[in-house]
């Protein structure tokens, strides 16, 4: 794949929740000769502005930064680490990692133990440990020798894993979700940059989506769009004991457009309106981009706050199937990913005067 060496360096860069300068320093290398201008916001967002004949039609393009990670909870008298999950992370995908504590100057190794298996009792071998009972282990033997790293509460942690080419067009790596977003905006851009426009595009590489998608709400105030289109991945359920009915998206089918994702806890997601899905069908089919329709009732975006920002945008979701999601070993299949950025810039170039008017109709 054409700049796969980029989609390497996104994935193996470290970018927690709160901490994602290492992705934004990606961007905006990559985007600086390609925009107008260039803004970081309070809330860590980058945000690259294509000039249009008229700022006041705006159009916002999202994808989020950071990943999930963990954070520095309590160092005990023997140099152990103790941590709290920083995102949505399954318990059962913690033992043994490979992690980086992130010190003040550097990252530090370690691996998450638990207790030994020919120690635990029977009752104990059933049971799914928690991650409270989990620690990091840096292969010291006092709390004064983690601090003397560098290392004290509230210091994040990242899982140690890089890019991995399986082959036949398949990659595994951590931070899949939302990477391969950030990927396809960076590479739309360049080629949007091309083009001139009637709207102005606001490109974000928003932080914090993994707590709360909680930079994209700031971002799409500040920016005021009268329209988004929001990148990022979602569940590929083709692999072996996993449902297809539950989300039926599959790797390799093209890129996914959703018309709906609500998390099961709440009320939290997105109505994706008919003037978007239209958009995004209309794109693929007129450029044949193979797609997937995406429904999901157990999770949410991004999306889910850009929408409700202001008076309201209308918003769109375009996303990348990934397996084995929110774990240090995503796996994604790159014709998808290309598949998401030929759509993405089909449908920004399929956008006209006639397009805004649709979105707020006077009766």
């Amino acid at each position: 794949m054409k700049n796969l060496d980029l989609l390497k360096r996104l994935v193996d860069a470290d970018a927690p929740p709160g901490f994602e300068e290492e992705v934004r320093v990606i961007m905006i290398e990559e985007l600086k000769d390609y925009v107008d201008s260039i803004e970081v916001d309070v809330l860590g967002n980058v945000i690259f502005k294509k000039e249009g004949r008229d700022d006041h039609a705006r159009l916002m393009i999202d994808a989020h930064t950071d990943e999930i990670a963990l954070m520095v909870r309590y160092i005990d008298d023997e140099g152990f680490i103790y941590f709290d999950k920083h995102g949505w992370i399954d318990d059962r995908i913690l033992l043994s990692q490979w992690v980086k504590v992130h010190g003040e100057t550097t990252k530090v190794r370690g691996v998450i133990g638990i207790k030994s298996a020919h120690l635990v009792s029977k009752e104990e071998a059933q049971k799914t440990i928690p991650a409270s009972e989990m620690w990091i282990d840096v292969g010291v033997s006092s709390r004064e020798e983690v601090q003397e790293k560098g290392i004290d509460v509230g210091a994040p942690i990242t899982f140690n894993r890089c890019f991995c080419d399986l082959g036949n067009g398949y990659i595994c790596a951590k931070a899949v979700d939302d990477r391969v977003g950030c990927f396809a905006l960076i590479e739309a851009m360049k080629e949007l940059s091309k083009d001139q426009f009637d709207f102005s595009i606001y490109a974000v590489g928003s932080s914090q989506e993994e707590i709360g998608a909680r930079g994209a709400k700031t971002a799409a105030y500040a920016i005021n769009p009268q329209a988004a289109l929001m990148l990022d991945t979602t569940h590929a359920t083709d692999a072996t004991l996993t449902r297809k009915k539950g989300a039926p998206t599959e790797l390799g089918k093209g890129a996914a457009i959703r018309f709906m994702d609500r998390l099961k806890t709440g009320f939290t997601g997105i109505m994706t309106p008919k003037v978007m899905r239209d958009l995004l069908v209309n794109a693929a089919n007129e450029n044949q981009i193979p797609y997937q329709i995406d429904v999901s009732a157990f999770t949410w975006t991004n999306a889910s706050t850009i929408h409700l920002a202001r008076a309201g945008i209308s918003t769109g979701s375009l996303l990348i199937p990934r397996r084995y999601g929110h774990s240090p070993s995503e796996v994604t299949n790159l014709n998808d990913l290309q598949s998401a950025t030929r759509l993405l810039i089909a449908a920004v170039r399929k956008i006209d005067s006639t397009f805004f008017d649709q979105l707020n109709t006077t009766f």
